[in-house]
């Protein structure tokens, strides 16, 4: 399978290229290529096992950048609004952040599917890795559940839309994880995401704390904001 990775560079995007490689060609899109080529076995490097795409997320991408790929399974664990609260939002860098967390991730989906629009038996796994702040409305992160609420939404129209063609997986990380070290969380998610991609899910939420949020938020959202706050 051909899979293209966004947020290779994380913690959560390591785990997921030492998860995937073995059987798999990955292909990372990152505008940090020296980050990753110090991150990763330089013999999968050499086998072409893996490809570094150097592109900016926070810029307009050109999404030729794919086109001589054909990608079976996208990836996308980039954000540039996780940790940012509502009241830190700064209007200069607000097209970059909806280039890194709802245009650009969108703008390669579309074109991945166009390409491959008469092509027999393609089908394509769109998996957008969010936290659990994306299934319920907390004190001050509305920013980021909006956008990620918007690509959530917009993925499954293109999913109805090309029916047979796409399919959606909503990763919910319920729990802290280092994003900076891979830890024992982080290979324990990207085992779930593999599971999920054989098992067809179209949902998973990694994480008792985040189960636990998510259901007290649906009996009681006062007491699931106060955890979270």
């Amino acid at each position: 399978m051909n899979i293209l990775i966004l947020g290779a560079s994380s913690s959560i995007g390591q785990a997921i290229i030492k998860q995937l490689s073995l059987y798999n060609n990955l292909f990372l899109l990152t505008s940090n290529k020296e980050k990753i080529k110090k991150n990763i076995n330089n013999s999968l490097l050499n086998k072409n096992k893996i490809k570094i795409i150097e592109a900016d997320l926070s810029n307009k991408i050109n999404p030729e950048i794919v086109i001589n790929y054909n990608i079976n399974i996208f990836i996308n664990a980039a954000c540039a609004t996780s940790s940012l609260k509502n009241y830190e939002i700064n209007p200069s860098l607000l097209k970059s952040h909806i280039s890194v967390d709802l245009e650009n991730p969108l703008i390669l989906v579309e074109h991945i599917l166009n390409k491959h629009k008469s092509t027999k038996d393609f089908k394509l796994n769109y998996i957008l890795i969010n936290t659990i702040v994306s299934k319920i409305q907390s004190p001050n992160n509305s920013i980021y559940y909006s956008f990620k609420i918007l690509q959530q939404e917009y993925v499954k129209a293109l999913e109805l839309k090309n029916k047979g063609k796409l399919k959606f997986t909503n990763v919910i990380i319920g729990t802290q994880i280092n994003r900076n070290k891979v830890t024992k969380k982080a290979i324990k998610l990207a085992e779930r995401i593999k599971s999920a991609i054989l098992k067809n899910k179209s949902e998973i939420i990694f994480g008792f704390e985040g189960r636990l949020i998510y259901y007290l938020y649906i009996i009681s959202p006062i007491i699931s904001n106060f955890l979270i706050y």
